[in-house]
């Protein structure tokens, strides 16, 4: 195993844990809790927003950019602009699919489809599917 795949790894069983824990801590929009915001004003993160530097965090306040962060506007708000996010893509967009949608989360832990999702990415990891893609 490569070491990216074993820092993806550790980056989807994080997230799991962390909103598994509790899964109000999704950063969902005030007017649609089916919409992910990157950061609320109580402090909660998506599922990429936790991985921003304070300094993306700021960039993205900047521009008025957090109001949407589904995985279509990840792709259009990527690249040089969010230099932690060191992995490709289509990692963080199925990361953030995860964390967005209500019904992959129950009150402790992941539902039945978020298990299946999450197998889905561990399985895509250790295949290799992110290796080499953008």
């Amino acid at each position: 195993m490569t070491k990216e795949q074993k820092d993806m790894l550790r980056i989807l069983d994080e997230t799991v844990a962390f909103y598994g824990e509790d899964p109000s801590r999704r950063a969902t929009s005030e007017k649609d809790s089916t919409r992910c915001v990157y950061h609320t004003d109580d402090g909660r993160m998506c599922a990429v927003g936790r991985l921003l530097t304070p300094e993306e965090h700021q960039f993205i306040d900047e521009r008025g950019i957090n109001s949407d962060c589904g995985a279509s506007s990840l792709c259009n708000n990527f690249g040089e602009f969010f230099p932690s996010l060191e992995h490709p893509r289509i990692f963080y967009v199925d990361l953030q699919s995860l964390h967005d949608f209500p019904e992959h989360w129950e009150v402790k832990g992941l539902s039945e489809d978020g298990q299946s999702l999450y197998k889905e990415i561990k399985s895509r990891i250790l295949e290799g599917y992110y290796d080499g893609t953008i």
